[in-house]
């Protein structure tokens, strides 16, 4: 999906607007059809909740979400979404904030948040490596709600911690007794920390999330140690609140169906909404070539997957030397379908391209 700056279409209103007003040569027809178009094109920031419902994704059974939501409950009280942020909104009054990613869970929360404190807090963060889908949706429809909205971003940048650490790999419940998963270093520089002194600054106490049991076995086992969807943190000095702990993907959906709430677009390529380079997760190869072949071949790039050397033969073409042949020959259908003309040698393990 294509989207448009909403800017330039309100400029381009007002410009109607304002030809109309001085009796240029613009008819009021085609102005209106001008007008129509504009809001049409405006609204592609975002795409209907019936669109992202339960399509093309690769979501969990309703069975393996309901096991790990039970593995997080146990035998514990169940809470509904609404009494948790209720406590929260209540035990900490302004000094609470929702933690939004753009993703359909915290953004469904926010709905709830903002139904109960219209002028609540809300954070998002940039790391400086998010699909700009995303970050282009979260500004918007900041602005359609009208919200008490800040963006944070961190001081480091996702490529000099991978130099400095490598790729992020999987996370896994650390500590048995705090139930605190470990945190990759980018996740830290690039989240955690910009989200801490974002509450030394302004004295929040507790933030709202999106997270959900049922999302991963790591959630469900640290929720369970936790023993509530609602916590004291002492390693972050901050109370958090997960209203959806306990519901399903299709709960979710449900919600955001019945409440007409606008989804993220790259809900209708993908299935998960992040940093786009992550590599802590299963298939995010496959995922990340199929849905955003340009950003796989820079990651590929970065990550040393393969060098570039001057043609051998004299010919205005660089080598790209990968270390596995299959790797060559998926950037190699990449480059052909953008319409590159390239050559392909050794199976793949050399693909020759030109100097531009």
């Amino acid at each position: 999906m294509k989207l448009i700056d909403i800017h330039s279409y309100a400029r381009r209103l007002q410009l109607v607007r304002l030809g109309i007003a001085k009796g240029n040569s613009i008819s009021r027809h085609n102005a209106e059809l001008m007008e129509e178009a504009a809001v049409k094109n405006a609204k592609s920031w975002y795409v209907s909740p019936a669109q992202t419902y339960l399509t093309r994704l690769q979501f969990k059974s309703q069975k393996q979400e309901m096991r790990l939501i039970n593995i997080a409950k146990g035998k514990k009280k169940d809470y509904s979404a609404i009494n948790i942020l209720r406590k929260a909104l209540r035990f900490h009054k302004n000094k609470v904030a929702v933690l939004w990613s753009g993703g359909r869970c915290s953004t469904v929360t926010l709905h709830m948040a903002k139904c109960l404190e219209p002028n609540i807090k809300v954070i998002f963060v940039d790391t400086g490596v998010e699909f700009p889908e995303t970050v282009r949706y979260v500004k918007m429809l900041a602005k359609e709600w009208k919200l008490n909205f800040s963006v944070l971003r961190p001081r480091r940048t996702f490529w000099e911690l991978v130099k400095e650490h490598g790729p992020p790999t999987a996370r896994k419940p650390s500590d048995q007794r705090s139930g605190e998963p470990d945190t990759p270093p980018c996740c830290y520089w690039l989240k955690k920390e910009p989200i801490r002194s974002y509450i030394k600054q302004t004295g929040i106490e507790a933030l709202i999330t999106g997270m959900r049991a049922g999302e991963s076995t790591v959630r469900a086992i640290s929720l369970n140690q936790k023993g509530s969807p609602f916590f004291y943190s002492k390693t972050e000095g901050v109370w958090k609140y997960h209203p959806l702990a306990y519901w399903t993907t299709k709960r979710v959906c449900e919600y955001a169906l019945k409440h007409d709430i606008p989804m993220n677009p790259l809900y209708l390529k993908t299935d998960r909404i992040g940093c786009w380079p992550c590599t802590s997760f299963f298939g995010w190869k496959e995922k990340l070539s199929k849905n955003v072949p340009k950003f796989y071949t820079a990651l590929m790039y970065f990550f040393g997957k393969f060098h570039v050397s001057p043609c051998v033969e004299g010919k205005s073409m660089n080598h790209l030397e990968f270390e596995r042949a299959q790797d060559g020959r998926a950037v190699a259908r990449i480059l052909t379908n953008a319409g590159m003309e390239i050559e392909v040698h050794e199976r793949g393990k050399i693909v020759c391209v030109p100097y531009e």
